[in-house]
């Protein structure tokens, strides 16, 4: 008798260590990607914002206007990959900031990303979201939400034709009195590249030629 006891006893300690070993629906948690893959992620996302000195992008908008972007500046720092443009357009030249942090991608026309726009977020995949920019007050609103909708979207243009991510950026706006609006962006970007084409509500902004440092 004590020997079925025993075994008995035994028989239950093992089912009840086989039940901890099966995983069930309520306790199987997601597997969180490692450093490796979230480097990884981060580097694939920077190949549709590449930054480089002397790279140089023209676009021409559908009033016929060309605007020329080209990197003068490139660094690595402890907050991330930052670069500077010279943007040309009829005669006039300004400047633009951006910035790979981690995962974001920033960019700014002022050089210490004041109001700064979160541009990009990886990993870059659909469905994914993100606010852009949120400069809300008690008496006004205003902020964008993005969204990337296409990750291998076929895009002909002039120049040429281009597998591109799509976001689509919906800006929400109201200062009263006046009835609230919204106003969609669509932005395309194309891997190696950058962006290729820029529809902001039927307002076209088309990549006319890519010359990247070194003439590749």
């Amino acid at each position: 008798m004590r020997s079925a006891a025993k075994s008995s006893r035994f028989e239950i300690l093992a089912v009840a260590l086989a039940a901890l070993l099966i995983p069930t629906a309520c306790g199987t948690q997601t597997p969180q990607p490692t450093n490796i893959e979230q480097n990884q992620s981060y580097e694939q996302a920077r190949k549709f914002y590449p930054m480089q000195l002397g790279h140089t992008w023209v676009y021409e908008n559908n009033a016929g206007v060309e605007f020329t972007y080209t990197i003068i500046e490139y660094e690595t720092s402890v907050n991330g990959m930052e670069c500077e443009f010279d943007v040309y357009r009829q005669n006039e030249t300004s400047k633009q900031y951006a910035r790979w942090a981690g995962k974001n991608l920033y960019v700014s026309i002022y050089e210490n990303f004041d109001d700064q726009l979160l541009e990009l977020q990886a990993p870059l995949e659909e469905e994914r979201t993100w606010r852009k920019v949120d400069n809300s007050s008690q008496t006004a609103t205003y902020y964008v939400d993005s969204e990337i909708i296409a990750t291998e979207h076929a895009l002909e243009l002039d120049s040429g034709t281009y597998e591109t991510l799509v976001v689509r950026d919906i800006k929400v706006q109201e200062y009263p009195p006046l009835p609230p609006s919204t106003d969609t962006t669509y932005t395309y970007f194309s891997e190696d590249i950058g962006v290729v084409r820029e529809d902001m509500n039927g307002l076209l902004f088309d990549l006319v030629r890519f010359e990247p440092s070194g003439g590749e």
